[in-house]
């Protein structure tokens, strides 16, 4: 009897202890919803960013006559189409270098709420062009400064908002906004006239005008002020949903991190000068160490060949002769980039970031060589006509992985690896870096393509996924589900 009833105890305990977990599971997965909102509205801007980006693929067919639905008035050349694209990247990295500063000056939700104000300048400089080319010039130029701002703001404010479990699924979702804001553009230029899907673009920065206004400031920029009840104000609303949950405990944890990080000399680009001249080369290596990871990683995503694609990809589509039409094939790899992204958003957090980058430099290798095996054929009159259907399947095989890692996670692990302390010159300097190389590949892919050929210029791509895959292998740290400070000791080599 007694037996019984030690059992029957037991599995009264066991069953209470399971309900109280799954209880607090169910609590933690609904305060995670208002994480992923915040971020979400955030990246409506990033929406309108990739809109911006996009509009190159179906609006340059229109206005070089090449496409049977032409309604504007003027016709642009190669040359001038060029510029039209690049343009966008160039004003980028302008747009891109006081972001980080102005972060720290008016926070974080102010300064990504000000973006509205180019993005809408732009739409309407371009909306309004009629037959002036100088205005088409302008708002690409604007919106590129818009683009660039976010591409700092927006990573920064949602690694600041989440929490270590999330943090991954946060920032994986500025390059699915990308992804999807590309994807929009495309459809609105398959489905209306190109005034019409100009100004469908422009509707985005309102959406996300209206949408973000009502969220949080960063927890962090808050701290940072010593703005302590605002800041648990934000965090009370950001972890709201689970009645354990101890705000005080994160808020105390949170300032004596950054305490101590502001504790220690405030590392300017000058002081790290400094540093490496009066100590050399071990003084700074945690730091330099940091940069070259950083750096290197954006580097890669940028010379990978996904800007040519991006950018020409209707164009592209003509000329290999794929028995689709342009617009639809450059629709169908929008959506497979969008799919991609949200398997790395569902799944990066679980599988890690450095597999992922792996795998992705793989992918992107294999597909960007054997479309330059492709175009060899091709340019050389090799009898192909059968395989009419390989660009389609290898661009989708890139994008799919190109969205897997490499597009995603340098902006995710720029702000995983980075100390508070740097991230307003390190983070604007790597995101001017990332806009100068999309400048650079975007104004010069037709001419790469013209003087080198095809096959080669995807050769040239294939080679830097290739060296992609061993940087990575060799060099790039795995930071899934660790603390800010825990991230510093591994990179510092500290060893428990």
């Amino acid at each position: 009897m007694c037996s019984r009833r030690k059992i029957s105890t037991v599995s009264e305990v066991t069953e209470k202890t399971f309900d109280h977990e799954k209880q607090l599971t169910e609590e933690r997965d609904w305060s995670h919803v208002r994480q992923h909102l915040a971020a979400l509205s955030a990246n409506l801007a990033t929406l309108s960013g990739g809109a911006a980006y996009g509009w190159t693929s179906p609006a340059l067919p229109h206005l070089q006559r090449k496409h049977p639905d032409v309604d504007h008035p003027f016709v642009v050349t190669p040359e001038e189409g060029s510029w039209i694209g690049a343009l966008l990247p160039l004003g980028a990295l302008f747009g891109a270098l006081p972001a980080g500063f102005m972060a720290e000056k008016i926070g974080r939700k102010k300064s990504i709420l000000l973006l509205a104000l180019p993005y809408i300048l732009g739409w309407l400089c371009i909306i309004f062009a009629n037959e002036q080319l100088l205005l088409i010039y302008i708002g690409r130029f604007i919106l590129g400064l818009a683009l660039g701002a976010t591409t700092v703001l927006v990573p920064q404010y949602n690694e600041e908002i989440a929490e270590d479990a999330i943090r991954g699924a946060l920032g994986v979702y500025l390059d699915f906004s990308l992804c999807n804001g590309n994807l929009l553009v495309n459809l609105f230029g398959a489905l209306l006239p190109f005034t019409w899907f100009t100004v469908a673009s422009a509707t985005l920065p309102l959406i996300f005008l209206a949408t973000f206004y009502w969220m949080p400031e960063s927890p962090v920029y808050l701290v940072l002020g010593n703005r302590m009840e605002e800041a648990t104000k934000s965090l009370a609303w950001l972890r709201k949903g689970r009645s354990s949950y101890d705000i005080q405990g994160e808020l105390k944890y949170l300032k004596e991190t950054l305490t101590m990080e502001s504790g220690e000399e405030e590392e300017s680009i000058v002081t790290l000068i400094r540093s490496l001249l009066r100590n050399g080369l071990s003084s700074s290596f945690t730091t330099l160490k940091t940069l070259a990871i950083v750096y290197v990683l954006v580097f890669f995503q940028q010379t990978q060949g996904i800007d040519a694609i991006n950018f020409y990809s209707v164009v592209i589509f003509m000329k290999s002769g794929v028995g689709i039409p342009p617009n639809v094939s450059s629709v169908i790899l929008c959506l497979c980039q969008s799919a991609s992204d949200l398997f790395s958003a569902l799944f990066v957090d679980r599988i890690g970031r450095k597999p992922m980058l792996l795998m992705s430099a793989a992918m992107t290798t294999v597909s960007q060589a054997t479309l330059s095996v492709f175009f060899h054929c091709k340019d050389h009159r090799i009898e192909i006509h059968s395989y009419n259907w390989v660009p389609l399947a290898a661009m989708i095989v890139f994008v799919v992985g190109y969205t897997l890692g490499f597009s995603p996670l340098p902006w995710l692990m720029m702000n995983e690896l980075v100390p508070t302390k740097m991230k307003s010159w390190v983070n604007s300097g790597a995101v001017c870096m990332n806009w100068s190389l999309v400048f650079l590949v975007s104004k010069e892919f037709p001419a790469m393509e013209f003087h080198l050929g095809r096959d080669v210029t995807y050769g040239i791509f294939s080679i830097m996924c290739l060296c992609s895959f061993v940087f990575v292998f060799m060099w790039v740290p795995e930071t899934k589900g660790k603390s800010r400070q825990e991230i510093q000791e591994a990179l510092r080599g500290d060893k428990k």
